[in-house]
């Protein structure tokens, strides 16, 4: 598929800036195929936003992600308590019970049944048809629809947009749609990564095609501030590396000044050493791995394990046997010259397993394996030891 992109300017105050700090070109999977996807990201010299400024339309992303995301998340242990985490913080602001919530891109993770095991009534909003068919098993209070279409005469005390406002296309339209659906006194809940807390896989994974706005504290205050939201309630997370902001509609929020964010050129710089160090201990990692002699399985085909082959061994790919994924759609492809397995294949060779797909899904994917019967000693995670630098 070829996508179409589209030149953004900052949302905040409308500078154009054709500048970018960072250029690359990733090969995800769409469509059972490996599709070049250009990433560029800037900064805004006036109010310190950082985003990408050249990026797939709204269009060519709702096709991408129809067929990147298609089994629910937030099954493992660490997922739960993340969600936990974020209703602690909510729950101070809801009525005990009986309040009408929508999570808003959910994946179908549990959130909304921990909210309705509160006494809460939830509805969930999810852009994947084939998810929702395949998982939602008709439940009316999954809607299939993107925030960007979704109208309903229904008004809610909460909703929320989890790890989903990074993502969307305009995102002042899509708070236009939450103001729109809000009850009176209604809350928004916007929960995002934070660029001040460094991410412990570094520039190459926080700075990708998906992630369209990269926020701090101050210049997300800015932007749901410019879109008629006053804060309510502020927290930023260090274990989970988040931002997140409890909003109510207030018309005159937007017509306060921005505050500018100076940190966000030193913020980055922290990112790119983050990186190089990330790296380097990848790198070492896999070196005193391949020394015992044999080949490694690399356990993940997405851009993280693209850039472990192209940037941390391109001399050594070649003691790479193969990629495992779970997606049946791109097992039996190659990906940066490997071909992908099922994760049974982990059975029938010796190789140590090198979970290589991301911090959030270590866990799980540890989990699947010794299920499988596969010895601890075989498995290798990558992001278990990683050092985090808390601003």
């Amino acid at each position: 598929m070829n996508l179409e992109y589209v030149l953004r300017d900052c949302p905040v105050c409308g500078r154009s800036n054709r500048d970018p700090f960072f250029c690359e070109t990733v090969t995800p999977f769409i469509e059972g195929k490996q599709v070049p996807v250009s990433v560029s990201v800037t900064v805004c010299d006036d109010c310190g936003l950082v985003y990408n400024d050249r990026a797939p339309s709204a269009a060519s992303l709702k096709h991408v992600y129809r067929f990147l995301f298609r089994t629910p998340v937030g099954r493992s242990e660490r997922h739960k308590k993340k969600n936990r985490s974020q209703i602690g913080f909510l729950a101070p602001h809801l009525a005990a019970s009986g309040a009408l919530a929508l999570d808003v891109g959910s994946a179908l993770d549990p959130f909304a049944a921990q909210l309705r095991e509160m006494g809460h009534e939830a509805y969930e909003l999810e852009p994947s048809k084939e998810l929702v068919e395949k998982c939602a098993q008709g439940d009316p209070r999954v809607i299939n629809a993107a925030i960007e279409d979704f109208d309903s005469p229904l008004r809610f005390d909460l909703i929320a947009l989890r790890e989903v406002f990074e993502h969307l296309s305009d995102p002042l339209a899509a708070l236009d749609v939450v103001s729109r659906h809000l009850a009176p006194r209604g809350l928004a809940y916007i929960d995002v990564p934070d660029l001040a807390r460094a991410h412990p896989c570094g520039a190459e994974s926080y700075f990708n095609f998906l992630h369209l706005w990269h926020f701090t504290e101050t210049s997300l205050a800015n932007l749901v501030a410019k879109a008629g939201f006053a804060v309510v309630a502020r927290r930023t997370d260090p274990v989970y590396e988040s931002i997140r902001l409890l909003l109510q509609k207030d018309p005159g929020a937007a017509r306060a000044c921005f505050t500018p964010d100076g940190r966000a050129r030193e913020l980055i710089a922290d990112y790119f050493a983050l990186e190089s160090r990330e790296l380097a201990l990848a790198r070492g990692q896999l070196t005193e791995l391949l020394s015992r002699g044999g080949k490694l399985v690399l356990w993940g085909a997405g851009f993280r394990t693209e850039a472990l082959l192209r940037r941390c061994i391109p001399d050594l790919a070649g003691r790479v046997d193969c990629l495992i994924d779970s997606d049946r759609a791109k097992q039996g492809t190659d990906f940066c010259g490997k071909r992908i397995q099922p994760p049974a294949y982990c059975l029938t060779t010796d190789s140590p397993v090198v979970i290589s797909s991301s911090p959030s899904s270590e866990e799980a994917i540890e989990k699947a394996m010794l299920d499988m019967g596969v010895a601890p000693g075989r498995i290798v995670k990558m992001f278990e030891h990683r050092v985090r630098r808390i601003a």
